[in-house]
Formats: structure tokens, C-alpha cells, sequence
């Protein structure tokens, strides 16, 4: 009597042709969300987004891996070890520490050592929004800056602090214990209004600063040129334990 377990595990792929093996490993690298912070102490990027579980299957998909992901994000001082794609990932820039968004964002790219000119191609990138009872003076500006350095840029990602899933005290040090969480963002459900407001102080302090750097540009006697958001999304972020299966491939619980 045959049985009525359906297979969960397929047995032939090292039989498929090569051509097609490196088809599959590569339809299987899905978009990711990068969270990337720099420690201006020892001018280096972390994440705590995991390494991409393909790197770790076997050398064939390492192989085929390292065709679609580059270590990025070095700097001056310290070589790239974050790796990343800039066609599949979003690049999320967190609000950290306690001064916030400071300088680091407007120069991020400045401190990025970039030779190849790879975060030329970011398609998507995310932002925190700040409460304004947290807010620092200075956070209104420098999104200007960063956005524009980024030529290829089809979206930006508000991300609701606010309405960031909140954790206990035991999951925070779980969540220590563990190094790596899986981020992925989900529509919110606040009110349509909120949102709005959300989005239209986002776009006027945008505006108001691109303002300033067309004056900055025209008392330098320097030209100026337009930049045009793209696509603004309003995202709540949730957070998910990383798991490493025994074959190699990551899953989020």
C-alpha cells in the first residue's frame, strides 16, 4: 500500500544537469533586508541580518552565491565583510544609539569604501521614523543627502518605530543570545490619517532641505540638480528568530 506522507525532501538534485542546479540555487536567494549600523569608534559596518543561507549549503551553491552576493561595506580601515546585493536587498539604515540619526547618514557615502561603485545600483532603501518626542534637532536634515546619493534608487521605506513589534525582557536577551534576526516589514494598520501625516512630514522636510542645498549650491556659485523622491512606503517592522537547518538553508520561526 503506498504511503500517504508527502515527500519533504528531494533526493535527486545532485542528478539534475549543472546548468539547471545553478537556475535553482540562484531562484532561491529571495530579497532580503539588510540592517546596517556603523560604529564610528572603529569605523566599521555590523549587521544583524544574517548571512545568506546559500553560502552554506555546499561549494556548488557557495559557488553560485558568491556570483550574486558581494562582501560590501568596508572602509578606510576595515575591509568588506557584509554580503549584499543591491538588485534583490533593502539597505535598512536604523535609527541607533542615543544621538539618533547624526552625520553618519549624510556622509554614509563618504565612509562606505565603494571602488566599484556597487551602492550606485541600491533599488530600495529603509528609514525609522522618528517619534518627535525623541527627535534630535538635527535628525530633520541630512535624509536629503543620503537619498540622492544614491542615483539607481526606486523606493524608500518609512519605517513606524512606533509600531515596531515591542518585546519582554526575556526575548530582548534571547534576542542577544541569538546574534542574528530576520527583518521583514508588513503594511501597518494604523489609522489611514496617522499614516498620511506620516508621509506628508516626511515629504516636506524633504522638500525644505533639498531647498537649502539648491541656496547652499547657488552662494557657492555651484549648479544644482533637481532630485525627485521615489516611491515612499509606510512599513512596520517585525522581527523573527534565524534558524539554520541541517541542510544549510535558513528559516525565520
Amino acid at each position: 500500500m503506498p504511503s500517504s506522507k508527502t515527500a519533504t525532501i528531494f533526493t535527486q538534485f545532485s542528478l539534475l544537469p549543472s546548468e539547471l542546479r545553478c537556475k535553482i540555487l540562484a531562484a532561491s536567494c529571495s530579497p532580503r533586508i539588510l540592517s546596517l549600523t556603523y560604529n564610528s569608534t572603529t569605523s566599521t559596518f555590523q549587521t544583524s541580518t544574517p548571512t545568506p543561507a546559500l553560502l552554506s549549503v555546499s561549494r556548488e551553491a557557495r559557488a553560485e552565491a558568491l556570483r550574486i552576493y558581494t562582501l560590501s561595506f568596508g572602509t578606510s580601515s576595515c575591509p568588506p565583510n557584509i554580503h549584499f546585493n543591491p538588485y534583490l536587498d533593502t539597505l535598512y539604515l536604523p535609527r541607533y544609539g542615543e544621538m539618533g540619526y547624526d552625520e553618519t547618514l549624510r556622509d554614509f557615502r563618504n565612509i562606505v569604501s565603494d571602488p566599484e561603485g556597487l551602492l550606485d545600483e541600491v533599488q530600495s532603501i529603509a528609514l525609522d521614523v522618528v517619534a518627535l518626542e525623541v527627535k534630535r534637532p538635527w535628525e530633520g536634515y541630512n535624509k536629503a543627502s543620503l537619498l540622492r546619493s544614491f542615483p539607481n534608487l526606486q523606493e524608500v521605506i518609512l519605517v513606524l518605530g512606533s509600531s515596531t513589534s515591542t518585546a519582554s525582557a526575556e526575548d530582548e536577551d534571547d534576542r542577544e543570545m541569538r546574534g542574528k534576526e530576520v527583518i521583514y516589514f508588513k503594511e501597518p494598520k494604523d489609522d489611514p490619517e496617522r499614516l498620511l501625516k506620516v508621509w506628508y512630514y516626511f515629504r516636506q522636510s524633504f522638500i525644505a532641505e533639498e531647498k537649502i542645498l539648491e541656496e547652499v549650491c547657488q552662494a557657492a556659485g555651484k549648479p544644482y540638480t533637481p532630485f525627485s523622491l521615489p516611491t515612499v512606503k509606510i512599513r512596520v517592522k517585525k522581527l523573527s528568530r534565524a534558524t539554520i537547518r541541517e541542510d544549510g538553508f535558513q528559516s525565520g520561526v
